[in-house]
């Protein structure tokens, strides 16, 4: 039978998957979390059966791939367990030695595994056995006729299933032959030599991809459910294409430990071109502007800073969740080991973060916890840069280089329409962003930094701009006051708590949030500390506000 080990004693897993090939792993996860992931996987089940019975195909089985993207339980929860990737990465780490590098200073090259596919595996009632096989075979593998001990480094992969439901050999329990990854390519396993992996919900079954197994025929009335997540050698040719599947802004709310375990990063020596951290750009390749890459470790990032002798580091890195605090603590940690960087913008870029610190929601959760990990230290001078709205959203499309916001932005000057939120009469600021870059150009040469700096264009309401475009042009903007997929925001004279608990009930959070900061002025930067600001660090920038810049984009005639 196969043998289990508590997923907290990862030193035990290694010794017995060495000895065995496989082994179920205890306390790998709560019911309520398996709950969570067989709630994700649900409504992409339900949607290929429906195709399957459509068609002439047994619906016994079905599928749901993608499954690292689908479920935030499986990739942050699961997959980041330390002990699981300790596990992995025992077997699937590639470290090789340069051959014709090695006088000049270079250290081994170190590669993570990355994962190759992730799935829902339903197996339904009456579906047959699958017949024995290893998982190495999708990428040609053969087995030496000698071997007869572990050699570490021979395996290319490994598979874990963790149980949606309580598996047994009766419902189609994996099916798995102990020592088999030791076994030779001619060697088949004997019906005795078969067992089945039964799982309780909350275990799970970890193998190697040279392991013979299959999963198991289903006899009963139910279906059997498991989770499947493989994962290779980072120099593999993963099953399936994780990082041809998502869109850029779905990644960016991932862990970044989650983005490199998907691909998103470049392996040493020279595997793999970011697409996440640094895609290229053509402007920035036009000006001769040197562009390096990185992973966001603090070896890395110290690397870079060190070799470029840089003196400030200023982040752009806009994150929503949690990997922000992970990211920001690297930049910090490598600028307080750095030889000469020891200035640090990070990436705040809002409004009025003094009088309202935790708006929008998750700022709070996000921000605020590296503002305080900012104070606790000394060696690094550090100033949390704001500016308002940046009024390039004012523009027409392709006219500026910031992408259009429109579902979140009041104003639409390509559909001709606004869509304020309130009276419209709340309190706002924006800045142009090329004057925010010259703003934070003419901070650096200042001797020292606030700990909070703020710059403005122009203090107005969303009315007062609507007005000046409409003047500008000419022409009537057609003011659209409520939303038609969601109730109307409230605009009278409520407690901003209240107001925050109706937002709160809206389905795209994140936007009534930013909603909600329209109605508080949390984008209107305090007048008084500003214009001080100015006159301390910004005699030398020109502010535009919303009419300057309409003209300069109408008589320059290009591109903002």
């Amino acid at each position: 039978m196969a043998r289990r080990v508590p997923l907290n004693d990862p030193d035990r897993v290694i010794q017995v998957i060495a000895e065995d090939g496989g082994v179920i792993l205890t306390g790998f996860s709560s019911v309520e979390d398996v709950q969570k992931v067989n709630d994700d996987a649900a409504p992409y089940l339900k949607a290929f059966r429906a195709e399957r019975t459509s068609s002439t195909a047994a619906p016994e089985t079905a599928r749901c791939t993608r499954l690292f993207g689908r479920s935030d339980t499986a990739r942050e929860t699961w997959l980041q367990r330390e002990p699981l990737q300790k596990i992995f990465t025992h077997f699937l780490r590639t470290v090789t030695k340069p051959y014709h590098w090695v006088g000049d200073g270079y250290g081994d090259f170190t590669t993570n595994p990355i994962l190759s596919a992730a799935a829902t595996l339903d197996i339904g009632p009456g579906a047959k056995a699958q017949d024995l096989h290893r998982d190495d075979f999708i990428w040609q593998q053969t087995h030496s006729e000698t071997q007869t001990t572990y050699t570490l480094g021979s395996d290319v992969g490994m598979g874990l299933l963790v149980a949606g439901v309580k598996t047994s050999a009766a419902n189609g329990a994996t099916l798995f032959v102990p020592g088999s990854h030791l076994w030779p390519h001619s060697r088949l396993p004997k019906p005795e030599e078969v067992v089945a992996a039964e799982l309780d919900v909350g275990e799970a079954f970890m193998f190697l991809s040279s392991a013979a197994h299959a999963g198991g025929a289903n006899t009963t009335e139910q279906s059997r459910t498991v989770h499947g997540f493989f994962y290779c050698r980072s120099y593999i040719r993963p099953e399936e294409n994780q990082h041809l599947w998502w869109t850029k802004e779905e990644v960016q709310r991932w862990s970044v430990a989650a983005q490199k375990q998907a691909g998103y990063m470049m392996d040493h020596p020279f595997i793999g071109n970011p697409v996440i951290w640094q895609a290229p750009r053509k402007w920035l390749q036009d000006l001769q502007v040197p562009v390096f890459t990185t992973d966001y470790t603090t070896p890395s990032l110290l690397s870079l800073l060190n070799t470029t002798n840089a003196t400030t580091l200023i982040s752009f890195i806009n994150l929503t969740t949690p990997p922000y605090i992970t990211v920001h603590a690297a930049l910090l940690s490598a600028c307080r080991q750095s030889n000469n960087c020891k200035r640090l913008i990070p990436s705040e870029w809002i409004g009025d973060i003094e009088t309202h610190p935790r708006k929008p929601d998750f700022y709070a959760t996000t921000r605020l916890p590296f503002r305080e990990m900012l104070k606790e230290q000394e060696e690094v001078e550090w100033t949390l840069f704001n500016m308002g709205w940046l009024a390039d959203y004012f523009l027409p499309e392709g006219r500026s280089y910031m992408p259009p916001i429109k579902d979140e932005f009041p104003v639409d000057v390509d559909g001709w329409k606004a869509c304020v939120r309130g009276s419209g009469n709340e309190a706002q600021s924006w800045t142009c962003a090329r004057d925010v870059a010259r703003a934070v150009v003419e901070l650096c040469r200042a001797d020292e930094w606030e700990q909070v700096t703020y710059v403005t264009g122009e203090w107005n309401t969303f009315n007062g701009a609507i007005k000046i475009i409409e003047s500008f042009y000419a022409s009537l903007i057609s003011l659209i006051i409520t939303r038609t997929d969601r109730p109307p925001i409230p605009t009278t004279h409520k407690h901003p708590q209240q107001i925050h608990d109706a937002l709160t009930a809206a389905p795209d959070n994140e936007l009534a949030q930013v909603e909600e900061m329209m109605l508080l002025s949390c984008l209107a930067c305090p007048k008084e500390k500003t214009e001080r600001q100015r006159t301390k660090y910004f005699e030398n920038v020109t502010f535009r506000d919303l009419k300057a810049l309409l003209g300069d984009v109408r008589d320059g005639g290009g591109v903002l």
